[in-house]
């Protein structure tokens, strides 16, 4: 009887679990004679929403519950720490009456209910000016909408080589600042793939800065960058962002990107330097022969040409008595190129430490020369 009790819970509990299909809705309307935009998802039979006004790009966020009927029902609540209680502040009703139309219910904390309707939001509806970057990364409607009116001023533009040159572009409203790059002539360089990848980022950004919020109040979000290496082929470069949300201590994040310029597609160790056997394998980063191939053939190689290159600094302990002499630390580095030659930087796990940078550990191109695989001309 027990066992019996037992299923019939479990199968009530999944029905449950899947009463509601697991959707998230973009969905646009008046309300207050402003246009409101909000982000609708469904986790079985709960749900959260953020929105946005036409006047107000921050996020607003509310969480309720999904009823038998279909209704949506949410609330906007802070939690007061004087009186230890939970504030509701708003709350809606929505419901879709029909495919992509809905209906809803607004109550403010006032009291004051108002009815407003509203439908899908479409990315085509926007006459967004970054449409390519938003199509090709799959930027949804919502964030979309936060940046339709979008514009870049100029800072600065910068020479890098004879035909390369970077511009720095800046969104006044946010203040985020990212990169393009510009060609001297046309033909010589392909730049329009690597800047739709770099537009997604810049719009992805300033979107990371509107969803920067704590309990209604504006967090802290900006975001730098360096650039290490950029030529007609490849470039290296990575974002700095600094952001303190949702109630989490600032803190500071690295973000490492090399990648291919006529496609904007991720480049691989293994794509440039082979220190196998020949022919080269053909290996999948993260499967058990790329492991493998990192453990015995990889980190042993660069621990030895490192030692070549830098021996006083690899054989210099830290104060914690640490060694970059070991072949563990060499399996797996973070690594990025520079004018001189392709950097291999040792990150311990976890909180980053102070004494973790290497800047030294450079191994020149003509070092590198035998091992490379032929596809691009690095330090030719």
């Amino acid at each position: 009887m027990k066992s019996y009790l037992l299923l019939v819970l479990f199968i009530i509990s999944g029905i449950n679990a899947f009463a509601h299909r697991e959707e998230t809705y973009y969905i646009i309307g008046t309300l207050h004679n402003k246009e409101i935009v909000i982000q609708l998802e469904e986790y079985g039979d709960v749900c959260m929403a953020r929105y946005i006004t036409e006047d107000n790009m921050y996020d607003k966020s509310m969480e309720g519950t999904i009823l038998r009927n279909g209704h949506f029902v949410l609330t906007a609540s802070y939690f007061n720490s004087e009186t230890n209680q939970k504030v509701v502040t708003d709350s809606v009703s929505l419901q879709e009456v029909k495919t992509d139309q809905w209906e809803g219910s607004w109550k403010d904390k006032n009291g004051n209910i108002s009815d407003f309707k509203l439908k899908r939001l479409e990315v085509e509806d926007l006459n967004h000016p970054c449409i390519s970057a938003i199509k090709k990364y799959r930027i949804t409607p919502y964030l979309a909408y936060k940046t339709r009116h979008i514009q870049f001023d100029t800072l600065k533009t910068e020479k890098i080589s004879k035909h390369v040159y970077v511009q720095y572009l800046t969104e006044p409203n946010s203040d985020i600042t990212l990169f393009r790059v510009k060609a001297h002539k046309k033909g010589i360089l392909e730049v329009d793939s690597i800047n739709t990848w770099l537009e997604s980022q810049h719009l992805n950004a300033i979107n990371m800065k509107y969803s920067c919020v704590i309990q209604g109040k504006k967090g802290n979000y900006s975001i730098g960058f360096d650039i290490f290496f950029l030529d007609n082929e490849l470039i290296s470069y990575q974002t700095i962002t600094s952001a303190s949300c949702y109630g989490v201590p600032e803190a500071d994040k690295k973000e490492l990107f090399n990648l291919q310029m006529r496609n904007a597609e991720p480049i691989f160790f293994e794509d440039l330097y082979w220190f196998g056997e020949n022919p080269q394998t053909n290996l999948t980063q993260g499967e058990y022969k790329w492991f493998q191939y990192r453990y015995k053939v990889f980190g042993p190689k660069v621990l030895d040409l490192l030692n070549q290159i830098h021996p006083r600094e690899m054989n210099t302990k830290r104060e914690d008595g640490f060694s970059y002499n070991n072949v563990k630390i060499w399996q797996f580095p973070e690594w990025h190129l520079t004018p001189k030659g392709v950097y291999l930087g040792y990150k311990s796990p976890g909180t980053a430490r102070k004494n973790d940078s290497t800047p030294w550990s450079i191994i020149p191109y003509k070092k590198l020369k035998s091992y490379q695989t032929k596809k691009f001309n690095l330090g030719m």
